[in-house]
């Protein structure tokens, strides 16, 4: 379900090729699919759409068109509710005899900018992540 939310979003996915994913992503256009186990590829891909605006853009709208394709987001939508009704439900009854319900975490950050609009200096730190972790892999495989 995630692949179809980051699609209707219009992000790019980069996924490996496992289970029913291929019927999702179709590679060269709405992401990448890579090999199980290719964490190489998967880490190329991943910063070729980080570097190319013009690809994640393209594999974005088609990520979008072929979401609204496979059907309403509205259905989507209501599914979530009802999931979240029903874990509520489970937790509101589940509760120990005695005990108060948990306060929410007031420390924790929201997220206030979209997921398209990626400032360069995440970016910057995702591929210097992504170029370390290729060297480190290499050199262990050089031993």
């Amino acid at each position: 379900m995630s692949i179809l939310e980051a699609l209707a979003c219009e992000i790019p996915v980069v996924a490996t090729d496992v289970g029913s994913v291929a019927e999702t992503v179709v590679e060269g256009q709405t992401g990448r699919l890579i090999a199980p186990g290719n964490l190489d590829a998967f880490c190329e891909a991943v910063e070729i759409l980080l570097q190319n605006a013009s690809i994640r853009g393209e594999f974005g709208k088609n990520g979008r068109h072929r979401a609204l394709e496979s059907g309403p987001l509205e259905a989507m939508v209501h599914g979530y509710e009802r999931l979240v009704t029903e874990i509520y439900g489970r937790k509101a009854t589940s509760r120990v005899p005695g005990t108060k319900p948990a306060k929410p975490n007031a420390s924790r950050k929201r997220r206030t900018e979209p997921f398209g609009s990626w400032e360069q200096g995440k970016r910057s730190s995702v591929l210097e992540f992504l170029t370390l972790n290729r060297k480190r892999r290499r050199a262990d495989s050089n031993r």
